[in-house]
């Protein structure tokens, strides 16, 4: 069982990686018009979403350092989004009177996940070993 859960958060991070490089490619294009600060949240969004698709990749191939990469990530995105979506300092498709809802069930999605990994550890990178 926490071999299919293991897989299916990796799935989500390599998913939400890859939506998140698509939204990326739409502000770059624009990036003279924002401040400062929300230059350096585009940007670290995107370094972020870097970190997620390592985290996801390296669960889906059972690597050892799998599940810590991606509970680093996971934090990493959760404190970020805290600051794009619900403090509204970076541009979203999310609708202003749901940035908070958003922000919240990405936090729980983000715990839930932290706490699936956290017990999870791999002994051995060979794929045909199974456990």
């Amino acid at each position: 069982m926490t071999r299919v859960i293991t897989r299916d958060i990796a799935f989500c991070l390599i998913a939400e990686s890859l939506f998140g490089a698509l939204n990326f490619t739409q502000l770059i294009s624009q990036i003279g018009i924002y401040t400062p600060l929300t230059i350096a949240l585009i940007l670290l969004r995107a370094v972020v979403n870097a970190f997620l698709f390592v985290g996801g990749w390296t669960l889906a191939n059972r690597r050892p350092q799998g599940p810590a990469l991606a509970r680093y990530a996971l934090l990493a995105s959760g404190v970020l989004t805290v600051f794009d979506v619900g403090l509204n300092l970076a541009p979203t498709m999310v609708y202003p009177w749901w940035r908070w809802q958003v922000t919240g069930g990405y936090l729980i999605y983000a715990v839930i996940c932290i706490w699936a990994l956290k017990n999870t550890e791999y002994r051995s990178i060979d794929p045909s070993d199974s456990q």
